[in-house]
């Protein structure tokens, strides 16, 4: 019995006494830091390029055309948007005697940024399409210049203050960023494990992969000695047991 429990403290001596530090396992050591000091620039540069944009509210309108000629666009009310579908019924007017010209659809848009955790959220521009009687295809509303009669209508209803305040809303936020601390905090640790994690396992794929390699280089070495040859080039050295060096390639032979 004391024989084994002497056996069992040796086990423990020897696998709890200090290794010999190697290269591989300075690397291995430093992986910690050095990915932490990584983490948050990682960070950052995933919430510049993730973007991923989300659609909100969508509102809808018309376009009607003025005595002289130029557009004029109008809302549908939001609460009741019933109360718009007869602008048209009367032979393309509306209840003013208005001429219909066409219809027009927006929504809101903001991107979340950031990847694994929504880091920030930044406000877009509007989006939508323009549908105008005449033109042989709908209109991208991000696509029309600011000179355009369509966006100059819209634009003139919104600083008027004649849309809804979903849409008066965005167009005084866009491009703003709201950022989310907390989930910074939170994204940069789940990087820092990820970052960690793939570069402990790089270092122990590349330190198995060299050590096999050397192990390989070994074995080749001893069978060459062994059939009396030079380790490095294979020259056969039979006869010249006494010289140190290989006469072929110049290095130590045995």
């Amino acid at each position: 019995m004391l024989r084994a429990i002497r056996q069992k403290l040796d086990a423990v001596n020897y696998y709890s006494a200090e290794r010999e530090r190697t290269g591989w396992t300075r690397l291995r050591e430093a992986a910690l830091p050095v990915t932490l000091l990584i983490t948050l620039p990682v960070v950052g540069l995933i919430n510049l390029t993730v973007r991923q944009p989300v659609d909100g509210h969508e509102v809808t309108g018309t376009f009607y055309r003025s005595d002289h000629g130029s557009l004029i666009a109008s809302f549908y009310d939001l609460e009741n948007p019933s109360a718009a579908t007869g602008a048209t019924a009367n032979f393309g007017r509306d209840h003013e005697g208005r001429r219909y010209a066409g219809s027009f659809t927006l929504r809101t848009q903001h991107a979340d940024r950031g990847w694994p955790l929504v880091t920030s959220v930044q406000q877009l521009p509007l989006a939508g399409s323009v549908d105008l009687i005449g033109s042989s295809s709908r209109l991208n509303f991000r696509a029309l210049t600011a000179d355009h009669p369509a966006r100059e209508a819209i634009d003139t209803a919104i600083e008027d203050a004649r849309a809804p305040a979903v849409i008066l809303t965005a167009d005084r936020s866009v491009h703003e960023t709201s950022p989310y601390p907390l989930r910074w905090v939170g994204s940069a640790m789940i990087w820092w494990a990820l970052l960690y994690l793939g570069l402990s396992v790089a270092l122990m794929a590349a330190e198995l992969i060299t050590t096999r390699i050397q192990r390989r280089i070994a074995f080749r070495a001893r069978r060459l000695r062994k059939q009396g040859r030079c380790p490095s080039c294979g020259y056969d050295l039979r006869g010249l047991e006494f010289s140190e060096r290989c006469p072929e390639c110049g290095d130590l032979s045995w």
